[in-house]
């Protein structure tokens, strides 16, 4: 009864798992121009939304659920010598997209909403009428409407200003806010990110340039429904810091995402996780070594984050729990040794139904470049090709916090534009794709592993040697970590909990075997 217990739990985790596409794309070009940031999220069908911008234009790519596909779509000025740039992005619940981005040059915003067709809905400009303004970020709100967030450049020898405008679902302005960013000038300031809070306020997050040498700190805004200032923050440690996104936490507080500067100030240092209350003041903060990026909810409460391991110019891809604990972590790479940045669309990493998640990067730099590159994972953040885990070393981190002076402001135009939509040709390269995730040992591989079932004993034979060994649980969490001396080794879980937990085997960052054991 005891195994026919684990053959029906394994039959019903196999109809879970073998819709669990992963796959791995490089888009070369749109319309014959190189492709550079992009963002992604899961669309209605199945499929998902690619938006990102070529060289002159903003660019819509509908795939199917294997990252196929099945349109495109460039969006270009009618009359404009030059093209729109893509800065950010959303899916909305109509099924459509919110679109930002600018003129290529500076500007004032451009605001684009389409369809799930990639049809134009509305558009315009976006702006005040005496200094550009360059978006940074959109995000739908609850009331159906639409916060952007941008940064308004000033003269050199004075510091930028955030500029925040809340739209309706038609996209008519319900009300602007422009804050001061506190700094030494030469725009060095930033506003990246805008969080919807419980009590239909906004939480900004960025950077400040309020320390000597150029070092930042990050810099936190908090607003009412009305876009009034209700509390700002600064805080620093002594080479600077910046923080790139929140999310909202069980308690009304923020997990906000960061980066602590390296020795100097100019360059990227670790990642930073620190967790506040509702009111910005910090419970704990944590540092997690050559990392950097921005942190998503999941369905289950624990919280992604991706971003870059300087170290080794890697995307990174990780998971913590509501403790800043790391569950599990992946980088991927391009094996023709491009650099990968993340660039994440609404946020973060967007989760997918079967448990996966959508990653979307840039070769070249932050922003973009020639390439651009689209995941799809598993649950424990691989895409099957081309990555493998790193140690992360995690430590307190407790900087200096102070409130700034803000002052604020309003002013705002509108103007109407006219875009042309064509559809277009895109070049995309596979290097890997996989429609399922197998639930039986490959029978001609090199690694076998026995007993399986096992009380908690499991040998791995036919290892390289200086393999990883990686055992995790159903939730995507590291249980047992091992490298092998020996062609054969045994890993002990004795004292687990019975059940179904997975292994990989990884040789010279080549992922060699994966599959399933458990525990009776």
């Amino acid at each position: 009864m005891k195994n026919l217990f684990f053959f029906f739990a394994l039959l019903l985790f196999s109809v879970t798992t073998k819709a669990q596409t992963t796959f791995y794309k490089v888009i070369d070009s749109v319309a014959g121009q190189s492709f550079g940031s992009v963002g992604a999220v899961p669309d209605s069908d199945g499929g998902y939304m690619l938006v990102g911008a070529t060289t002159s234009a903003i660019c819509l790519i509908k795939t199917n659920a294997t990252g196929d596909t099945v349109w495109t779509k460039t969006y270009k000025s009618s009359t404009a010598t030059t093209g729109y740039t893509y800065s950010s992005a959303c899916f909305t619940t109509d099924q459509g997209w919110i679109i930002v981005g600018h003129k290529i040059g500076l500007s004032d915003i451009y605001v684009l909403k389409v369809d799930a067709a990639g049809t134009i809905q509305w558009e315009k400009f976006i702006g005040t009428t005496t200094l550009p303004e360059i978006p940074n970020s959109v995000q739908q709100t609850s009331d159906g409407g639409y916060v952007i967030t941008a940064l308004q450049h000033n003269t050199p020898s004075i510091p930028p200003s955030a500029y925040i405008v809340k739209l309706d679902a038609g996209g008519a302005v319900q009300w602007n806010t422009i804050l001061s960013i506190p700094g030494q000038g030469n725009n060095s300031g930033n506003i990246y990110a805008t969080t919807e809070t419980n009590d239909g306020g906004y939480l900004l997050t960025g950077e400040a340039d309020t320390i000597a040498s150029n070092k930042s700190s990050a810099y936190l805004l908090k607003l009412d429904h009305t876009g009034t200032l209700q509390w700002s923050k600064l805080w620093s440690g002594s080479n600077g810091d910046k923080v790139s996104g929140a999310v909202l936490t069980p308690d009304n507080g923020f997990l906000i995402s960061g980066t602590k500067r390296s020795s100097g100030g100019m360059g990227f240092g670790d990642m930073t996780i620190t967790k506040t209350d509702s009111m910005g003041n910090i419970s704990w903060c944590k540092a997690y070594s050559d990392v950097g990026g921005a942190v998503s909810k999941t369905s289950s409460g624990s919280f992604v984050v991706s971003g870059i391991d300087f170290r080794t110019a890697k995307m990174l891809f990780a998971s913590i729990d509501s403790n800043g604990n790391v569950l599990w972590n992946r980088t991927i790479w391009d094996p023709f040794a491009t650099p990968l940045l993340s660039i994440l669309s609404c946020g973060g990493p967007s989760q997918t139904s079967d448990g996966g998640y959508i990653l979307t990067g840039g070769a070249g730099g932050p922003g973009g470049g020639t390439k651009a590159y689209f995941f799809k994972t598993d649950a424990v953040g691989s895409p099957h090709c081309n990555d493998s885990t790193i140690t992360i070393t995690v430590s307190p981190y407790l900087p200096i916090v102070s409130t700034p002076v803000v002052t604020s402001s309003t002013g705002f135009s509108t103007s109407a534009v006219t875009t042309v939509v064509r559809s277009a040709a895109d070049v995309i390269t596979t290097y890997c794709i996989s429609t399922g995730v197998e639930e039986k040992q490959n029978e001609i591989s090199a690694i076998s592993v026995y007993p399986n079932p096992s009380a908690g004993i499991f040998n791995f034979n036919g290892l390289e040697k200086g393999s990883t060994i990686q055992i995790s649980d159903l939730s995507g969490r590291i249980i047992s970590k091992i490298i092998s001396m020996n062609d054969i080794e045994t890993i002990d879980l004795n004292g687990k909990a019975k059940g179904i937990y997975f292994y990989t085997v990884i040789t010279d960052e080549k992922l060699v075997q994966r599959g399933k054991i458990i525990i009776d």
